[in-house]
């Protein structure tokens, strides 16, 4: 069973800036997911070409927590691919 995000995990806030500029983007990040659920490292692996989205996402995700990946039953670290997305909502 690979891990997966908990919920209640807050999700990335919109950079103020980057919402000013009216900028949106998506982004992969690899996570490694510790046996604990807890995130171990948190690496750009499709960045958004937006500095303050790529660095918005990770600052995030490095707080959050996971449901491990299990093994035999067991609790295992594991890498998952987690897209992030930044879009723009119309008013």
């Amino acid at each position: 069973m690979p891990a997966r995000p908990r919920s209640g995990n807050i999700l990335p806030t919109y950079p103020l800036e980057a919402r000013r500029k009216g900028l949106e983007g998506k982004l992969v990040l690899e996570v490694k997911v510790l046996p604990t659920g807890e995130v171990g490292s948190v690496a750009v692996r499709e960045s958004s070409r937006q500095l303050d989205l790529d660095r918005a996402a990770v600052r995030t995700v490095k707080g959050w927590l996971f449901d491990p990946a299990l093994e035999g039953g067991n609790p295992v670290e594991s890498v998952v691919f987690l897209p992030v997305v930044f879009r723009l909502e119309p008013e």
